[in-house]
């Protein structure tokens, strides 16, 4: 498992990133999460976008649990 030591929960415009990878999914007790990296300043980063990739899971559907969990 490859883990990062920062992590940014996010939102729009972060997914536009040209050197966005992923999805890497991460299983949680509380369900499956994809998460994304990208490199700045020579430091790679996890992104969890928080909606979903596609920016379609409304506030009510996120899974908290699972998202944290994968943090």
């Amino acid at each position: 498992m490859h883990h990062c030591t920062k992590a940014i929960i996010g939102g729009t415009g972060v997914e536009s990133l040209s050197n966005l990878m992923g999805p890497f999914p991460v299983k949680t007790m509380y369900g499956d999460v994809q998460t994304y990296r990208f490199t700045l300043a020579g430091e790679e980063i996890l992104f969890l976008p928080r909606h979903g990739r596609e920016h379609n899971t409304p506030p009510h559907a996120i899974n908290y649990l699972a998202q944290m969990k994968a943090l």
